[in-house]
């Protein structure tokens, strides 16, 4: 984990301020607290914060160049299988300086030019500047599982990890996307490419950027395939998937600091502790968050169980309403409104988590590879059944009779069944949404509303491949280039980064994630049941508690602390903030928090989207609304 941050201009002449390029580069220092260095070269700065995982040595130090010098390099991450192109590097007659991993990327860079990416197995956001053509390169692994941002300007580009770094340029734009607003107001977070500031970008996962002559060129350089040819019997792809895991948990295990893992007591990181156990000398580290006062999402009992099973020396936090005073430093972390409820608790536990270990391991990726969640595939019967009801519920087709008076009852079967006509993909990505299109209709000021384009936008809808044949296969697709790693990615990255923490993923090691990939989905789920595979997995190794649980999730019962908490939220719901209302109809906000109160539906999602959008704009740097 480290905090890359640059400047190029598309003149010359021109060159970087040293002090801007510092302040950038300071902001990044939560991500790598151990070290910093800059490079400056005409019209290009390189600037980093490092976090010493591998040699912490000086040797270690970045931005890092070449043999000769020619090229220099600052990157984010893990490459996982650097010791394989050490050795095949050093064949070709390359010299090493350093014991560090990505020191194999500038000499694959010298061997192979840009077709590197292609030999990397891990995770990483990049920079390389060629001096020899005046090049810079940067790319963002396959999945992304580190962030990368970026802004072109009419002088140059700008780039950071964060959007904080960029920020920190003077005279950078920071005008409001309404893309992002209506996308987060659906989601809860901003899919890349977007970010709320409109003039910054994210790069998305599996994509390079590449600036030459004052042109910027975007490509994408990997994608998961279309083609799942792999039909095979669930066991034989167990057999295949535990043993591809063992090794990724082995080398993601590599480090010259403390490791440990993540615990929620599913069975994607119990899987991983399993594995992760094995190969720890002495007992491994296991850290968990616990909801006692909420004993329906409350997981401690599974916990206790697998750290008790395994051995290993268990840490605990408690998760509690008064957390909500981390939300400040939670979106300082983020930089732009992210509003996934779990990130929570999970910010509290990396802080504990790192006064332990400087590594810690995660299941991250599990659902999206194997199919795990498992309401969202069955929406095509659904759709057919509603379908059929939809003339019984008071619409055109019945001459406006209703079979049922109860009014909200009613209204919720005719929107779920005018649902029901509309396209696949949007039918998707509304079943998965927190505010409805007519819920944002209604929260917006017209103002804002009439400036939205309120469409899902370019690259989510690109991302739902209507070429795939069944629909099953289109949803896991877009889930994992764009669910993935705009919510569960981001949400370990930012949570870790800010304690200086790295969060690594075993799941996304390449040889695991394409072998899962390649496996047809009708593997994965069967009977309105997915994750067989990595069930079938688990049961090799964890105990039948844990296998056959019910799937929970990570849950925050934010409904429940709403109605007993009435600190919680609720003063800042209420409280009037120019730059929120400027967005957000207050008297909308108001009868929502009402309707809660009342026992009206449950708002508990909604309300904490809100709440998090309005602590953002109460604190961010000064935005155009």
């Amino acid at each position: 984990m480290c905090g890359i941050a640059g400047i190029l201009y598309f003149d010359e002449t021109r060159r970087p301020d040293r002090d801007v390029l510092e302040r950038m580069t300071d902001t990044l220092t939560p991500r790598g607290p151990d070290d910093a260095g800059l490079y400056l070269d005409g019209p290009m700065g390189l600037g980093f914060r490092r976090l010493s995982i591998i040699d912490l040595s000086p040797a270690g130090h970045q931005p890092m160049s070449s043999e000769d010098g020619s090229v220099w390099l600052i990157c984010n991450g893990e490459i996982y299988n650097f010791g394989a192109l050490r050795e095949e590097l050093r064949g070709r007659g390359h010299v090493f300086k350093s014991a560090t991993d990505v020191e194999v990327i500038l000499h694959g860079y010298e061997e192979w030019g840009e077709a590197v990416l292609d030999r990397l197995d891990g995770m990483f956001a990049l920079a390389l500047w060629d001096r020899r053509t005046r090049r810079l390169f940067l790319a963002r692994d396959r999945f992304g599982i580190k962030p990368l941002h970026y802004a072109t300007l009419p002088e140059g580009l700008v780039f950071g990890s964060e959007i904080k770094a960029l920020l920190a340029v003077p005279d950078m734009p920071r005008r409001l996307d309404p893309q992002a607003l209506w996308n987060y107001l659906s989601l809860a977070k901003i899919p890349a490419p977007e970010t709320i500031f409109k003039d910054i970008r994210k790069l998305p996962p599996g994509h390079r950027l590449m600036v030459h002559d004052g042109t910027v060129t975007l490509r994408r350089y990997y994608a998961l395939p279309r083609e799942r040819p792999l039909s095979m019997p669930v066991e034989s792809a167990a057999e295949e998937v535990l043993r591809r895991l063992e090794a990724a948990v082995r080398t993601h295990l590599v480090a010259d600091v403390p490791v440990g893992c993540f615990l929620s007591g599913g069975l994607d990181s119990s899987l991983i502790a399993t594995l992760a156990a094995r190969h720890t000398a002495g007992p491994l580290r296991t850290f968990s968050v616990t909801f006692e006062d909420s004993p329906d999402v409350d997981e401690a009992p599974y916990q206790k169980l697998m750290a008790d099973r395994l051995g290993t020396e268990h840490h605990v936090v408690r998760a509690r309403t008064d957390m909500t005073g981390l939300v400040p430093a939670m979106l300082q972390a983020t930089d732009e409104p992210f509003a996934i409820a779990s990130y929570m608790p999970l910010y509290h536990l990396s802080q504990l988590t790192r006064q332990h270990v400087k590594v810690v391991l995660s299941g991250d990726g599990g659902d999206e590879l194997f199919a795990g969640y498992n309401t969202r595939y069955i929406d095509d019967e659904r759709r057919r059944w509603l379908g059929w009801m939809r003339p019984l519920l008071g619409g055109p087709a019945a001459g406006g009779g209703a079979v049922w008076n109860n009014r909200a009852l009613l209204q919720r079967l005719r929107r779920r069944a005018d649902l029901a006509r509309r396209p696949e993909f949007d039918r998707f990505l509304t079943c998965c949404s927190r505010f409805r299109d007519f819920e944002k209709r209604a929260l917006l000021q017209p103002d804002v509303l009439a400036a939205t384009p309120a469409t899902w936008g370019e690259f989510l809808e690109s991302a739902y491949d209507p070429g795939l044949p069944t629909s099953l296969e289109r949803k896991l697709r877009f889930e994992a280039m764009t669910l993935l790693p705009d919510e569960m990615l981001t949400k370990v990255d930012r949570a870790t980064s800010a304690f200086g923490l790295e969060g690594r993923v075993p799941f996304l090691d390449l040889a695991v994630a394409e072998f899962a990939w390649s496996v047809h989905p009708s593997v994965h789920w069967r009977a309105g049941q997915g994750k067989q595979v990595l069930r079938k997995t688990a049961e090799r190794v964890l105990p039948p508690e844990i296998v056959h649980r019910p799937k929970g999730g990570f849950s925050v019962p934010l409904s429940r602390w709403l109605v007993e908490d009435r600190t919680f939220m609720r003063p800042l719901l209420l409280e009037p903030v120019a730059e929120f209302d400027r967005l957000i109809r207050p008297e909308a906000v108001r009868a929502m928090l009402a309707a809660h109160d009342a026992g009206v539906g449950e708002h508990g999602e909604h309300l904490w989207l809100l709440y998090v959008l309005k602590s953002w704009l109460a604190s961010c740097p000064a935005i155009d609304t």
